[in-house]
């Protein structure tokens, strides 16, 4: 099997869908994965790659197999993102992480009175 090589100016449209997906993704999930220089950053790296594998399969040029797979690559680097180490470690103070209709207390993992729903302002 002969290995196809890759030109300059594939390269070059790997990188512009990579920053350009990656600027898409980035605005489009704000701040809730990674930030938008590390979306442009894994779309060019994501764009170059698919991109490599979509003409060693011999799929035109790439270019469509690049653009197509780099969506989901920067999907999954955002969605299982985690941001702090509260988050991590499920520390963090979240309306979200209320049990039943009272909060507990972290520390001793009772039921705290002062910080139920019903009395929060």
């Amino acid at each position: 099997m002969q290995m196809i090589a890759v030109t300059g100016a594939q390269i070059y449209w790997f990188i512009s869908i990579g920053l350009i997906v990656g600027f898409i993704i980035g605005i489009f999930i704000g701040g809730e994965g990674v930030s938008l220089k590390a979306n442009l950053f894994w779309g060019v790296v994501s764009a170059i790659i698919m991109g490599e594998i979509g003409v060693q399969l011999g799929l035109s040029d790439g270019v469509w197999f690049s653009f197509v797979a780099t969506w989901p690559f920067l999907f999954l680097v955002n969605a299982f993102h985690q941001h702090h180490v509260e988050d991590i470690l499920g520390e963090i103070e979240h309306p979200a992480h209320l049990t039943g209709q009272f909060r507990m207390n972290k520390k001793t993992r009772e039921r705290d009175k002062s910080k139920d729903v019903a009395n929060v302002t």
